[in-house]
């Protein structure tokens, strides 16, 4: 487990001051994404990472189930040397990518499977909290 305090500094500073205070237990998929990305002597299993996260998560605003476009410009346009190996490390993950296509179609399938195996977790606890509580409560919400 790695414990962050305002800012991961690896190959470059990635700031995450304010960034922990939301509503997630977890840094966002967008600074996951960086954390990635700014590793300048990157692995496969980093640049398989990437893949993953890019091939299970929309692009988007920064937000829950979303790689925040908006935070990756942020960063990467106010540092050039972070950019730079950004689109090193992206033109890795290209390259991944085209070599072992399948591996886009697993990430995908697995991806699926954990949301469904989560909505099935979601509906045993609602279906619990129900049993518990006064029955003529638990119609109102039902009925509602």
């Amino acid at each position: 487990m790695d414990i962050l305090i305002d800012e991961l500094a690896m190959s470059h500073r990635l700031d995450l001051r304010g960034r922990l205070d939301g509503p997630q237990p977890t840094i966002s998929l967008a600074d996951l994404v960086l954390t990635k990305l700014q590793i300048w002597e990157i692995n496969r299993k980093d640049v398989g990472d990437v893949l993953c996260l890019l091939a299970d998560h929309p692009l988007g605003k920064d937000g829950v189930g979303a790689i925040g476009l908006d935070r990756i410009g942020a960063v990467l346009g106010s540092d050039w040397g972070f950019c730079h190996t950004a689109e090193r490390n992206l033109g890795k993950v290209a390259e991944l990518w085209a070599a072992e296509p399948r591996m886009v179609l697993l990430s995908t399938s697995r991806a699926r499977s954990r949301g469904r195996r989560r909505h099935r977790r979601r509906s045993q606890v609602a279906g619990v909290e129900d049993s518990r509580s006064d029955r003529g409560a638990a119609s109102l919400v039902r009925d509602a």
